[in-house]
């Protein structure tokens, strides 16, 4: 599912997201974060770049997994970071597979 909210994330030293707060809950991160850069939507957002300065087209982009606190359940979502402003959204929600039923 895409989405686009602002969330916050603590990172360690190294930059690596280890906590994310969404709607007002916390999400500890239980595996190793993937990262890439991806193109912006740039026609699509309202920033628009400096006079006499180049704007950004690529936007750093992070696959996580989270563990929801009252459920257990775990969830891959993948961030976006502005670099410039030091912002966090979250873009989207990986739908998570179902677990094999057992067989009888």
């Amino acid at each position: 599912m895409r989405i686009t909210e602002h969330v916050e994330v603590v990172v360690s030293e190294q930059g690596l997201p280890l906590h994310l707060w969404w709607r007002e809950r916390g999400y500890d991160v239980i595996a190793e974060p993937l990262r890439w850069f991806a193109r912006r939507r740039w026609w699509a957002e309202d920033s628009r770049a400096e006079r006499g300065r180049a704007g950004l087209v690529s936007q750093e982009v992070w696959r996580i997994q989270i563990q929801d606190p009252l459920t257990a359940e775990r969830i891959t979502v993948d961030l976006g970071r502005s670099l410039a402003a030091e912002r966090w959204r979250l873009l989207r929600i990986h739908e998570n597979p179902q677990a094999p039923e057992a067989v009888e």
